[in-house]
C-alpha cells in the first residue's frame, strides 16, 4: 500500500497513512486483530481541521469513520481495490461541502460524531 498512497500524495505515520486537504484530512489506517493474528482492518477516516484543533494524523483525531475487515463479500482485499474505496471514499467526503451535502442526505457513514454533524449542519 505504501507506494500507492505516497502516489496519491499520502504521508505515513506508523501504519496511518493521512493527506491534508483545505479544511480537513482524509486518514487511511491498518489494524491487526487483537483476537486473531490473521486478521486486518482497513480504517477510512475524515478529521475536520476546525474540530480537531491541530494536525490530523491519527485514526483517533477522526470524526467520521469507516472500518472493514480483510474480506468483503468472501473476498480478500488487495492495494487495488483498499486504492480504489479510498478514491471513492475521498470523492464522496473530500471537502467540506460534500460532507455537508451528505450529511443533509443523510448519507454520512455510520460512525460520524455528535459534534460533526451539529458543525456540519451550522457552519455553512
Amino acid at each position: 500500500m505504501a507506494p500507492i498512497l505516497k502516489e496519491l500524495g499520502y504521508r505515513k505515520n506508523r501504519l496511518t497513512w493521512f493527506r491534508h486537504l483545505e479544511e480537513l484530512t482524509i486518514v487511511f489506517n491498518i489494524q491487526k486483530s487483537q483476537y486473531a493474528d490473521d486478521t486486518w482492518y482497513y480504517q477510512y477516516g475524515i478529521g475536520i481541521h476546525n474540530l480537531a484543533g491541530n494536525t490530523i494524523n491519527s485514526i483517533s483525531k477522526c470524526d467520521i469513520l469507516c472500518r472493514f475487515d480483510q474480506t468483503i463479500n468472501g473476498k480478500t482485499l488487495q492495494a487495488e481495490d483498499l486504492k480504489w474505496i479510498l478514491e471513492r471514499w475521498t470523492e464522496k467526503y473530500g471537502s467540506l461541502e460534500r460532507l455537508r451535502a451528505a450529511a443533509g442526505e443523510g448519507t454520512l457513514p455510520q460512525i460520524t460524531t455528535v459534534r460533526a454533524k451539529e458543525y456540519l449542519f451550522s457552519h455553512k
